[in-house]
């Protein structure tokens, strides 16, 4: 599943369902959200806390987009997760901040795979300035 934040200023490509994704430490402006290519069924769902704490904001279906203007979760988006038979992280946790920290400093091949165990799978994230042309 592939999920935009703020228009395609980040993006996140997300290999696992039922992990939940803490955000908070440097992604802490969302705005708006958009999500393509997710199981079917399943639910795209951001919380305002840490850890996916807190009030879930629910929204609904393997693609879509929702602009969070006006509502509480507005600039306040700490964690996500990508549901798909559980309303709890039965896949764990992962602080992006600090995990794409370790998995930066400790890749040294040219396609950085090492420093990401075997078996192991990790979320990749990545800025842009532009979702579409």
């Amino acid at each position: 599943m592939l999920v935009y934040f703020n228009r395609g200023d980040m993006q996140s490509s997300i290999d696992t369902t039922q992990r939940c994704y803490t955000i908070s430490h440097c992604w802490n402006n969302i705005k708006d959200v958009e999500w393509i290519d997710g199981p079917n069924p399943s639910q795209l769902v951001l919380f305002m806390f840490d850890h996916c704490q807190g009030t879930p904001k629910v929204l609904p279906g393997p693609r879509g987009e929702h602009k969070l203007k006006g509502e509480p979760l507005c600039k306040k988006v700490s964690s996500f997760m990508v549901r798909e038979y559980s309303v709890f992280p039965l896949n764990g946790f992962v602080d992006y901040c600090h995990e794409n920290a370790v998995l930066n400093s400790t890749s040294t091949s040219a396609s950085g795979s090492e420093g990401v165990g075997v078996g192991e799978e990790a979320a990749s994230f990545s800025r842009y300035t532009s979702l579409a042309d």
